[in-house]
């Protein structure tokens, strides 16, 4: 993922201090004077859920496909909703840096910066140096090659595949209740069996061990 431009305080005309944000690998919470609110992402980055302090939900979130927001509870004033991203309360419109997307049309609002235009054959044609395998990206408004569940597009420039999930536990079922969790990865992933249990730590067995809970055996 390329770095990005993040928002980490808001302040007031005079520069006295309103709001400082946490980011992490998505935005992680918002304190103020009063108030610590938490983010909870999903896959593509749009907040799902709010939390305070005490880890109480105080504010939910649905989205269509595109981004649109089908249903939401709490009274928390949140700028931050599909894919993470800043979001204006009156038009709709979502902030990606070089342009803004509105989730109503599933489209940009201007065209993508990066293609050329050429004129060939008595017509316009946008050339692009991105995928031009892709007979989406030779559009200039469209967003995320209109697969926004798998794709994201935060600079508006450039859409980024989403990483896959991660490869399924083999031990999960032992992984659920602690029982034979630890001895069900030594089985698959020692280098000789038994062992030693903490030694000859390969990748694989160490990981294995990270998903078995506390206590496991």
């Amino acid at each position: 993922a390329l770095p990005l431009v993040q928002v980490l305080q808001e302040t007031d005309a005079l520069g006295n201090l309103l709001a400082s944000y946490t980011i992490g690998n998505d935005l992680v919470s918002r304190t103020t004077a009063t108030e610590t609110i938490y983010y909870h992402p999903d896959a593509i980055g749009s907040i799902r859920q709010l939390t305070d302090p005490a880890q109480t939900v105080i504010a939910t979130y649905l989205y269509d496909a595109f981004g649109n927001l089908l249903a939401q509870t709490g009274t928390v004033v949140n700028l931050y909703l599909f894919t993470g991203e800043q979001q204006d309360l009156t038009t709709g419109l979502v902030y990606l840096r070089a342009r803004y997307y509105d989730p109503s049309i599933g489209r940009f609002i201007s065209r993508d910066p990066i293609l050329q235009p050429m004129w060939v054959g008595g017509i316009w044609i946008w050339l692009s140096p991105k995928l031009v395998s892709r007979p989406q990206t030779l559009y200039p408004y469209v967003y995320c090659l209109n697969n926004p569940v798998n794709v994201t597009d935060p600079l508006g420039l450039q859409q980024e595949e989403c990483p896959p999930p991660p490869p399924e536990n083999p031990c999960e079922r032992y992984a659920r209740t602690g029982r034979g969790c630890m001895d069900c990865c030594d089985f698959l992933f020692a280098p000789t069996f038994p062992i030693e249990r903490g030694t000859g730590l390969t990748p694989a067995l160490r990981n294995c061990y990270l998903a078995c809970p506390p206590g496991s055996e």
